[in-house]
């Protein structure tokens, strides 16, 4: 009856309005900024240790990976990708199943293929997790694929933290639940994109639903982050380079691996959540507690203590907000719409498109975010910031 009476505008309004009102008299501010150190719930953060965090979560990346490949990903030739030559992609494609690692002229096409060919005919893997019995079909060893599936699992969690403290301004926990590698068949478009070159992570949160939203179009960009709306806010997070190498060994190499591993197991949720989700967990999907519990864990390790998703939020904001001293641009609105006569919304849905870049957004937006993040980098000293490449694949 309610929601036949009333707008549901007036719904989120309404509840808006009560929720700061709440805000107001509950929220006190929680850090406090002391030369390079944050001080939360009596818990002091150098900006060093991020650094060093950053770091040994690297060092802690090639160690599982060397014990989950048995040391062939520093040596074996299928464990090697190619990263001296800019990466190219379509951000706009919204075919069903596509990423980036579809493009032929990135030259990763059968990489994972080959991959699983190591696993099954390798000396130092024959026979312990699968065997091809050459009629489509795969004996196995139960007990030790789960334990590969759980190794994975923990580098997935492992990526996590070190991209989570390192591309910027951290994203929300539904945000990272919701990210995709791949277009799924449910319509929720890829959030890892190749942009000028680079890894980029892109994500889309609703602060009035409070939802997120992977839009099949960028097409309403500006329309839907115009912040006196407070609908949609999309972002862009771009790894440092240190990272990057991670990434894509996981999501180009391994990934095929563990989807067979899932099918193979009778595990064919897992196996559509490992095809489609960057994070897809093991035994359930993977929610904004888990990822909270993944920080603690490895805050708790590799610094002493444990710093949950909504208190790095705030350590980061506090950090960033003492000392960029306009070190990050804000993103002006270009002349060239103007002298065109045109608007910002109407340049971007119906001129500005290219290949290279999402519709519906400005290079300008990209490039702050872009800024946001060498800026984080910089700040905390955690490794060469990301740069584009500037030789061209050839076609």
């Amino acid at each position: 009856m309610l929601g036949s009476d009333y707008p549901l505008s007036l719904l989120y309004s309404t509840r808006n309005l009560l929720k700061k009102l709440v805000d107001a008299q509950t929220l006190q501010p929680t850090v406090n900024i002391v030369g390079q150190t944050a001080i939360i719930h009596d818990t002091a953060v150098r900006l060093d240790e991020i650094g060093g965090m950053f770091r040994s979560l690297s060092d802690e990346i090639a160690e599982l990976e060397r014990e989950i490949t048995l040391g062939l990903c520093d040596t074996h030739p299928s464990f090697q990708l190619d990263l001296s030559v800019m990466l190219s992609d379509e951000p706009n494609n919204t075919l069903i199943d596509f990423f980036f690692g579809d493009i032929p002229r990135n030259g990763f096409v059968g990489c994972g293929d080959r991959v699983i060919d190591v696993f099954l005919t390798h000396e130092r893997f024959r026979g312990r997790y699968l065997i091809d019995t050459g009629d489509g079909r795969f004996s196995y060893n139960p007990a030790a694929c789960t334990d590969l599936m759980l190794r994975f699992a923990q580098l997935d969690a492992l990526l996590f933290a070190s991209g989570h403290i390192s591309c910027g301004p951290p994203p929300r926990g539904p945000e990272v639940a919701a990210l995709h590698l791949r277009n799924s068949p449910g319509g929720d478009i890829r959030n890892v994109k190749i942009i000028q070159g680079m890894v980029c992570l892109v994500g889309g949160y609703n602060k009035t639903t409070h939802q997120v939203r992977n839009t099949p179009s960028y097409t309403t960009i500006t329309e839907l982050t115009d912040p006196q709306t407070e609908e949609l806010k999309v972002m862009f997070r771009f790894p440092p380079n240190a990272l990057v190498p991670y990434l894509l060994r996981e999501w180009l190499l391994y990934r095929p691996l563990r989807v067979l591993i899932a099918r193979v197991l009778g595990m064919d949720e897992l196996a559509h959540r490992l095809r489609y989700l960057v994070f897809p967990g093991f035994y359930k999907p993977l929610e904004s507690q888990d990822f909270s519990d993944m920080l603690r864990a490895s805050t708790m390790n590799h610094l002493g203590y444990e710093i949950g998703l909504h208190d790095w939020r705030q350590i980061e904001s506090n950090f960033v907000q003492t000392f960029c001293e306009g070190a990050v641009q804000e993103s002006a609105e270009p002349a060239h719409f103007a002298q065109r006569g045109q608007t910002a919304k109407t340049g971007l849905r119906h001129y500005n498109r290219t290949r290279n870049y999402p519709n519906g957004v400005a290079i300008q937006v990209i490039q702050a975010h872009l800024q946001s993040s060498q800026f984080w980098q910089d700040l905390t000293g955690k490794s060469p910031r990301p740069v584009p490449s500037t030789t061209p694949r050839s076609p």
